[in-house]
C-alpha cells in the first residue's frame, strides 16, 4: 500500500545532525538519491560517503556501512549551516515479475508489462523537458503566462512565479528588419556612391549622438538623474516604474548606469505620454534621462512632425516618408534626434533606416507604414 505522494524530502544543515528521515517507501536502498547543496545553490549528486538504513528509514550523512568506515580526515564535514541536503526517490522503471504462462497470469503480466512501458515513455518525455533543479522549492509555479503578441515572460520577484514583461528580441526584429530594407534601399536606390558614403556616415553620427552627448553635456540638452532607492518608482504589477515629466523638451533617450561615467541605453521598457517619461522595467536602476530642450529661442533649427501611415508613399515593398528641406527648414544636413512610433496614445521609439540626400531631404525606410513623430536637428542641439 502507498498512502502518500510524498517523494523528496530537503534538509538545511546545522552543523549538528547527520541522521536525515524519510517517509516515502523504497525497494532497494538505490531508489534514493541524495543530493547535496551548497550556499550557492550548486546541486552534487551523491555517489559517496552516505548510507541508507531502511530498517530506521534514514539516511546517514556522512555516513557508511559498518565496517567501512574511512579515516576520519578522509570524511566530508558534518552539514553545516547555509547548505542542504535533497533526498528524492527514483526508482527504476522495470517490471521484473515473471508469472506463469497460463490464464489468467500471463494476462496479467501482459497488463503490467503494458503499464511498465507507458512509464517508460512519460519519463522518456520528462527528461526531455525543461524541469526545476533538485533542490528547487514546492511552492514554485511552472504555470506559464498567458500568450501576449511580442511579450515575453520572467520571473516575478519572489522568484516563484512566471509573469508577462517586455521581450527584448521584439526590438532586435525590428532593427533587423530596418537593417533589411536599407539593404533594399541601397541597391534600388540611383545615387552616387559619395552620396550613399554621406549617407551611412550620418546614419552613423545619428546612432552615436546620445553618447556623445553623455560625454559633453553641451547646450540645448537637459540631463535628469535618478537612482535606484529613488521614492519615484512605484511597483505595479510585478513591475517597477518610473515617470519623470518632460515639459516643453523632446526625449533623447534613457540610460543605465553601468560605472560612472559608462552607461548603456535602456532600449525596451520606455514610452511616453504628452508630459512624461514612463520608464517600466523589472528591476530599479539608477541612471540619466537626456532632454532635447526646442524653446530656448526663436531661431533654434529643430524641427517637430506628427505624421500618419497615410504620408507614407508606397515603394516596391517598402514604405517611404519624405520630409522636404523646404518643409523642415533645418539646413542641409539635419539629423534625426528621436523618431517615435504613436500606439493608443501612447510613444513608443522606433528604430529605421533614415538618411539625408544631397538636396537636404529626409529619407525614412521602413517595412510598414505607421502614424508617430520625428525630431530633427538642423545644428542647434550640435
Amino acid at each position: 500500500m502507498i498512502g502518500s505522494s510524498e517523494n523528496r524530502i530537503t534538509y538545511n544543515g546545522n552543523g549538528v545532525a547527520t541522521e536525515f528521515g524519510y517517509s516515502f517507501k523504497i525497494l532497494e536502498k538505490t531508489d534514493i538519491n541524495v543530493v547535496l547543496v551548497d550556499p550557492d545553490l550548486k546541486e552534487t549528486v551523491l555517489t559517496k560517503d552516505y548510507f541508507v538504513d531502511m530498517e530506521k528509514s534514514v539516511v546517514f550523512y556522512p555516513g557508511y556501512s559498518p565496517g567501512a568506515e574511512p579515516p576520519e580526515a578522509e570524511r566530508p564535514p558534518i552539514l553545516p549551516e547555509g547548505w542542504q541536503l535533497v533526498l528524492y526517490r527514483e526508482v527504476p522503471i522495470t517490471q521484473e515479475s515473471q508469472l506463469d504462462t497460463h490464464w489468467p497470469f500471463n494476462v496479467i503480466e501482459a497488463a503490467l508489462d503494458k503499464l511498465t512501458i507507458i512509464c517508460q515513455q512519460l519519463w522518456d518525455g520528462v527528461t526531455r523537458a525543461i524541469r526545476l533543479s533538485d533542490s528547487a522549492p514546492k511552492d514554485i509555479s511552472t504555470v506559464l503566462p498567458q500568450p501576449m503578441p511580442n511579450e515575453s515572460f520572467y520571473w516575478d520577484k519572489t522568484g516563484k512565479k512566471l509573469i508577462a514583461g517586455p521581450n527584448p528580441k521584439f526590438a532586435m526584429e525590428q532593427a533587423q528588419a530596418s537593417a533589411e530594407s536599407a539593404k533594399k534601399s541601397e541597391t534600388s536606390a540611383a545615387e552616387s556612391a559619395e552620396s550613399a558614403k554621406k549617407d551611412a556616415e550620418k546614419a552613423e553620427d545619428a546612432a552615436d549622438r546620445a553618447e556623445d552627448i553623455l560625454l559633453r553635456f553641451e547646450s540645448g540638452t537637459i540631463t535628469k538623474e535618478f537612482t535606484a532607492t529613488d521614492d519615484r518608482w512605484t511597483e505595479n504589477n510585478g513591475m517597477w516604474r518610473l515617470t519623470m515629466s518632460m515639459g516643453n523638451s523632446r526625449l533623447i533617450g534613457v540610460y543605465k548606469e553601468v560605472k560612472k561615467p559608462q552607461y548603456e541605453m535602456v532600449l525596451t521598457g520606455v514610452y511616453m505620454d504628452a508630459e512624461n517619461v514612463i520608464i517600466e522595467v523589472p528591476e530599479k536602476f539608477a541612471g540619466i534621462v537626456i532632454l532635447a530642450s526646442l524653446t530656448k529661442k526663436t531661431g533654434d533649427k529643430v524641427y517637430v512632425k506628427n505624421f500618419t501611415e497615410e504620408d507614407f508613399a508606397e515603394v516596391g515593398s517598402d514604405f517611404v516618408l519624405t520630409i522636404s528641406a523646404e518643409e523642415h527648414q533645418a539646413g542641409n544636413s539635419p539629423v534625426v534626434v528621436s523618431l517615435t512610433q504613436i500606439i493608443d496614445g501612447v510613444s513608443y521609439p522606433y528604430y529605421a533606416n533614415a538618411g539625408v540626400d544631397n538636396n537636404g531631404n529626409v529619407v525614412i525606410n521602413v517595412s510598414k507604414a505607421f502614424t508617430g513623430k520625428i525630431i530633427l536637428d538642423g545644428g542647434y542641439l550640435e
